[in-house]
C-alpha cells in the first residue's frame, strides 16, 4: 500500500467515525418526596426539536443538536463535542401523575419534572 493510498484510508476512517458518533446528553435523574427530576445538558439544542413524552412508566427524551455548517477538517485531534439527533428512555418505576408532568428549557439545561402519585383514601360505603 502507498502513503496516499493509507492517508485516504485514514481520512476515510476519521470521516466515518467523525459521522458515526451518537450524541448522548449528560443527564441526572433525582428524587425527592414530591417527584423525580430530570435535568439534561442540551446546550446548543434547538427548543423547537426537543420532545418530550411519557408512555407506559417510561419518559422518553429527543432533540437533536444540529452540527454547524463547516468543512470536515483533514485530521481531528481532539474530537468530543457530539452532533446529531439524541434520544433518551428513563424508566419510571413508580406510581406518578403524568397530567402533572412540566418541562423547562433554560441556559442549555433542560429539566423534567414528575410529581410522584399521593396515595387516595378510598371511602368504604355502606351496602344496602
Amino acid at each position: 500500500m502507498e502513503w496516499r493510498e493509507l492517508d485516504d484510508f485514514w481520512d476515510a476512517l476519521l470521516i466515518v467515525r467523525a459521522q458515526s458518533r451518537v450524541y448522548h446528553p449528560p443527564t441526572n435523574l433525582y428524587e425527592t418526596d414530591d417527584e423525580f427530576v430530570v435535568m439534561m445538558a442540551v446546550s446548543c439544542v434547538d427548543r423547537e426539536s426537543l420532545r418530550v413524552i411519557y408512555k407506559s412508566g417510561a419518559l422518553l427524551i429527543e432533540g437533536t443538536r444540529s452540527e454547524p455548517d463547516r468543512e470536515i477538517p483533514k485530521l481531528y485531534h481532539l474530537m468530543e463535542i457530539s452532533f446529531g439527533a439524541f434520544q433518551r428512555r428513563i424508566i419510571i418505576n413508580a406510581e406518578i401523575e403524568p397530567d402533572g408532568i412540566t418541562s423547562l428549557y433554560s441556559d442549555g439545561m433542560l429539566v423534567v419534572r414528575i410529581p410522584k402519585a399521593r396515595p387516595r383514601q378510598i371511602t368504604v360505603e355502606e351496602g344496602g
